[in-house]
């Protein structure tokens, strides 16, 4: 009996013992155990799904509030198994994405997944993006993102200001159309009113404020200042440096005069 008690031990630590120098790693999968010889093993490919994410940060830069731009992720699928992506969730509500779900990714065939962006203010944004998918251990993985939401024709509306009427605006003789818009700037190009052109224009005025500078500061138009106005062309995505034709109930130059009234006719040469 001692002695199939010393063989058994025996064995055991033989076992043990080429285990260790054979380096030997084991790897438990459902209810079998699986062995690997690491001295005969190059690389090890999972059999499990397993997901890859490039980039893992996604900056938008600046985006005017109520518009879209998109970036793209690449997902990768490192594993064999396929790989299911049945949730995709986000930290902010200005970051989304279009794409129907779930997502399958084939081992070698990545999939391109747009992100968007769209601002509903101005200011800065960051979130994050959590794809949940089907592998064991750890199911989520972490997108990072970043965006400013900005607009190039913001106006800073002070409590003084200056009313524009605008009987008549044209490009290179055609009136302009719904969307486009009528710009006035202070002599430091500070853009301190905005008129968007709305549908019956020119046959209805189109009326907009202009604003003066609070005391002691350069946030709008200073008293007696010169307006330079611009017209913004939507279907060119241009500005383009406009001129008054006539002050229909004052002199030429336009000036800003606190609580004035004054009506143009502007036009445009590109």
């Amino acid at each position: 009996m001692l002695n199939r008690i010393g063989i058994l031990s025996f064995t055991v630590a033989l076992f043990c013992f080429t285990f260790a120098h054979a380096q030997v790693m084991g790897i438990h999968v459902g209810e079998e155990d699986h062995f690997f010889n690491l001295a005969d093993v190059d690389s090890i490919n999972f059999v499990d799904p397993q997901l890859s994410v490039e980039p893992q940060e996604l900056d938008f830069g600046s985006v005017s509030p109520d518009s879209s731009t998109f970036r793209n992720i690449t997902l990768t699928n490192t594993g064999e198994e396929m790989l299911n992506i049945d949730r995709i969730t986000f930290s902010s509500e200005a970051f989304y994405i279009e794409a129907q779900l779930p997502i399958e990714v084939l081992f070698g065939n990545p999939h391109v997944l747009d992100v968007f962006f769209t601002p509903l203010r101005l200011g800065d944004f960051a979130g994050n993006m959590f794809i949940h998918y089907n592998a064991p251990g750890v199911e989520v993985r972490i997108v990072q993102l970043s965006g400013v939401g900005f607009d190039s024709f913001w106006v800073e509306e002070t409590d003084i200001n200056m009313s524009i009427l605008v009987t008549e605006a044209t490009l290179n003789g055609a009136s302009l159309q719904p969307g486009d818009r009528v710009l006035a700037y202070t002599q430091d190009e500070l853009l301190a009113g905005i008129g968007i052109i709305q549908e019956g224009f020119p046959d209805e005025p189109m009326g907009f404020p202009v604003y003066g500078a609070d005391q002691d500061q350069d946030n709008g138009f200073q008293q007696g200042e010169e307006l330079d106005f611009k017209f913004w062309i939507a279907r060119m995505g241009r500005i383009i440096d406009a001129e008054v034709v006539e002050v229909v109930n004052g002199a030429d130059p336009v000036v800003f005069i606190g609580n004035g009234v004054v009506i143009v006719r502007l036009s445009a040469v590109r």
